[in-house]
């Protein structure tokens, strides 16, 4: 048993040995070590591999994939590129609403967030819009006395 496990250790350092394939859980831990440097551009295409490795790990309809895709539009968000940051999160709302329901908790705090993120880029008639979307789908699903639609309006 020893002589197999040293026999495999020694072939992954043989020069052409192929290297284990980076996965989504190592990948998003690299973009958040790169946003804590403050290395937005090396973390959105790290983010972006990413991406492309959980279409392939989870599919696109698993719950698990909307956190890889937000984490894309945050690092846009935080690296201060707003126009990409909502592109981003648009994509990341278009995903909840497909998978969990567009009246889903999760479907309204996207839509509430991006309506925030448009209001500081001063998109005034597009945070509008959803802001309303946000009071509608709350006065639908908790009724119009509700807390939570009050702190919708």
């Amino acid at each position: 048993m020893k002589i197999l496990l040293f026999v495999a250790a020694l072939a992954l350092t043989l020069p052409g040995a192929r290297a284990a394939a980076p996965t989504t859980e190592g990948l998003t831990a690299e973009v958040e070590t790169l946003c804590a440097k403050g290395k937005y551009a090396d973390a959105a295409k790290k983010a972006m591999i990413a991406v492309k490795t959980a279409r392939t790990e989870y599919g696109t309809n698993d719950a698990r994939w909307i956190g890889v895709l937000a984490n894309v539009a945050h690092v846009y968000e935080l690296s201060g590129d707003r126009v990409l940051a909502a592109s981003n999160y648009a994509t990341v709302l278009g995903a909840i609403e497909r998978i969990k329901g567009a009246e889903s908790p999760e479907a309204v705090d996207a839509i509430t967030h991006l309506a925030g993120l448009y209001r500081s880029a001063e998109r005034f008639a597009d945070a509008e819009r959803l802001a309303s979307r946000v009071v509608s789908v709350r006065e639908k699903v908790s009724g119009a006395e509700h807390a939570d639609t009050a702190t919708a309006l």
